[in-house]
């Protein structure tokens, strides 16, 4: 997670789109506020692309991560769902996007968020093949883990 977020930052550095925006790794903070998501505890989300302050139209991008050894039925697992539904949602926060990332040592798979809902289907990139597959194939080994993700979100909607 730390070298996607300084990969991040390279990118957005020279970029005149992205002045003042900022990457950062577990930061709870919502202008002098902590992030809560109704009443819980402070929230620390692993990746945001965003500026600082208390402007919710600034908050472009949230990523949760997690390894292939997190089972999806940890509470972790989880509570990264709901905290990209709610971050991701149109309120005081209003992320535009969200992206719950699972990896593997076969690639990655990444479940996408905007406006509080996940998206249909999965992006995923297999080091086997090298490439970004938008539909998972017969060849992807993690078809398990992606019913299984797909249960358990129709579980919390």
């Amino acid at each position: 997670m730390f070298r996607i977020g300084l990969i991040l930052s390279q990118k957005i550095a020279d970029n005149p789109e992205y002045v003042g925006y900022i990457v950062d790794s577990e930061y709870n903070k919502r202008g002098s506020l902590e992030k809560i998501i109704t009443g819980k505890n402070p929230q620390f989300p692993d990746l945001l692309l965003h500026m600082r302050g208390n402007n919710r139209n600034e908050n472009l991008m949230i990523a949760e991560f997690k390894v292939s050894s997190t089972p999806l039925s940890t509470i972790g697992f989880r509570n990264d769902v709901k905290k990209l539904k709610y971050l991701t949602a149109d309120n005081e926060y209003n992320y535009q996007l969200g992206a719950h990332v699972y990896l593997c040592s076969s690639g990655y798979v990444i479940k996408w968020y905007i406006s509080g809902i996940p998206e249909h289907g999965f992006t995923i990139y297999s080091n086997k093949s090298q490439e970004i597959l938008c539909q998972p194939s017969a060849n992807i080994s993690n078809k398990v883990f992606l019913k299984k993700y797909e249960e358990m979100d129709s579980l919390h909607n």
